[in-house]
Parts: C-alpha cells; sequence; structure tokens
C-alpha cells in the first residue's frame, strides 16, 4: 500500500480535522526528514499514521505491518524532538 492509498483509507475512516491534522503532521515531518537527512518516505508515512489509534479502527493487515514496521522509530523520534528543541 502507498502512502496516497493510505489517505485515501484513513480519509474514508477518520473525522475531516483528525485527517487534516494527520497530512499536516506528515507534512510537517517531510520538511524535518530532509533538514535532518532521515529516511523521508518513513517520516511521511509515521506522521500521517502517528495518531491513529489501533484500538478505535480496523486496521488492515498490511497497514497494521507497514504501522509495526514505521511507528518504532525511537531513534528518529528521539532525534525529531532534539531537532524541535535545536530550532
Amino acid at each position: 500500500m502507498n502512502y496516497e492509498e493510505m489517505k485515501i483509507k484513513l480519509q474514508s475512516r477518520l473525522k475531516p480535522s483528525r485527517y487534516e491534522h494527520s497530512v499536516g503532521v506528515a507534512e510537517t515531518a517531510v520538511f524535518l526528514a530532509e533538514r535532518f537527512h532521515v529516511d523521508v518516505d518513513k517520516a511521511r508515512i509515521a506522521g500521517l499514521l502517528h495518531g491513529l489509534p489501533s484500538t478505535s479502527i480496523q486496521l488492515s493487515s498490511s497497514l497494521r505491518r507497514l504501522r509495526a514496521e514505521v511507528l518504532p522509530l525511537g531513534q528518529w523520534k528521539r532525534k525529531c524532538l532534539f531537532c524541535f528543541m535545536a530550532m
């Protein structure tokens, strides 16, 4: 599943305000990834899925696998926290 497909799936399942927020976070994640030389695609996906509560949405198996692969980016999250503090 690519990013655009994820966006479509999320849009059909989230409130409009939550969806717009998630897309905005994805765009911010891309900006930070480019600035700090981390994987832009993973950052975009992590930003899009960052607030996705796994208990309120039945995730497809491919989305669940992707979330499991992308979101445990502890080092990336720490690096981004450092990025915000350094700005």
